[in-house]
């Protein structure tokens, strides 16, 4: 959200609250509004010029700016005199939010949800529902109590994509919503050949696997502990992508400097007109894009390797649109 658009909305929050408060300091008010004296100051100071089309002293909002001097805040002439409340369309999106949300919590934070889903109102309720496949209540009940008690369990996993049933043994994380689906974030420890403890046990695929709630017919508490590995999205993350990978570096001009903000690099050191800068690769093929994509503003990249690619990418390039147009 832009400066403008949050600072637009914190008025529209101020101004109700001021009217109710005659006489309020700017310290209670930077308090209620998590502000500082000084921006608060200057939003007081705004509400000046607001008001309703024309921009006469008539139309617009009014403040003793002689009490505003000592810190003290007075409106008048104000015709916004209750909180912002939901549109329609706010009001929905929030209602169908809080139904996906709903499928993806344990019974006992239901009862909190489906409070605020009543507090919207009933005439809010769409026409369709939200549907989730999330699997057995008793299997989602005891998916909760093995995170919410750190609990190591073994599932009964009927998985699709093999056509296989495995009994992978797994440390809950966190039960998440996707694609219309509930799923176990966990991570996986072993996977048994059945669920016996004496049966073969492979740990090649240990790491954070999603299990479709929908597809976990049974589990089975081990006694054990669970372990805590970390974020459960950590691995799957580009920020984390972009901290595993290499990083290259290119020089460019002071009108390119934009370059390290966007794509979140380390700008290094300036030397005459160019300045390097160190972007993380995550992958050869995208920084290869990048490269032909700046053209001629980068001036020289290391590894050099990386130029003598994109230079050969933009050479076969030319020497294909030269055959196309000799051949018309």
């Amino acid at each position: 959200m832009s400066k403008g658009i949050h600072r637009a909305e914190r008025l529209l929050r101020e101004i109700p609250y001021l009217l109710s408060h005659p006489g309020t300091t700017l310290e209670d008010m930077a308090q209620e509004f998590s502000l500082d004296t000084k921006q608060a100051k200057k939003d007081v100071e705004l509400i000046s010029l607001c008001g309703l089309p024309g921009g006469l002293p008539g139309d617009l909002m009014e403040v003793d700016f002689l009490a505003l001097d000592e810190g003290v805040v007075y409106l008048a002439n104000v015709q916004l005199r209750r909180p912002l409340t939901l549109t329609m369309a706010e009001a929905m999106s929030l209602h169908l939010a809080l139904a996906t949300l709903r499928a993806a919590v344990d019974d006992q934070t239901r009862i909190h949800v489906d409070s605020i889903r009543d507090k919207l109102g009933r005439e809010l309720s769409p026409s369709f529902e939200i549907t989730v496949a999330e699997g057995a209540p008793d299997i989602r009940q005891a998916i909760h109590r093995a995170i919410h008690q750190a609990e190591r369990i073994v599932l009964t996993y009927e998985g699709q994509a093999r056509g296989v049933t495995t009994y992978p043994v797994v440390d809950p994380g966190v039960v998440i919503t996707q694609d219309g689906a509930l799923f176990l974030r966990g991570y996986c420890v072993k996977t048994r050949s059945a669920s016996d403890e004496s049966t073969v046990e492979d740990h090649s695929r240990s790491g954070w696997r999603n299990y479709r709630m929908d597809r976990i017919t049974d589990v089975k508490p081990t006694g054990e502990t669970a372990t805590s590995h970390g974020d459960p999205f950590l691995d799957d993350s580009w920020d984390h992508s972009v901290l595993k990978s290499a990083k290259a570096s290119v020089w460019v001009g002071p009108d390119t400097l934009w370059l390290g903000e966007y794509h979140n690099a380390e700008i290094g050191e300036t030397s005459g007109q160019e300045t390097r800068i160190d972007i993380p690769v995550v992958t050869h093929q995208w920084f290869i894009r990048l490269l032909l994509s700046l053209g001629p503003v980068v001036k020289r990249v290391e590894p050099a390797s990386y130029g003598q690619a994109a230079g050969e990418i933009a050479q076969k390039t030319l020497d294909a649109y030269d055959l196309l147009v000799n051949n018309l």
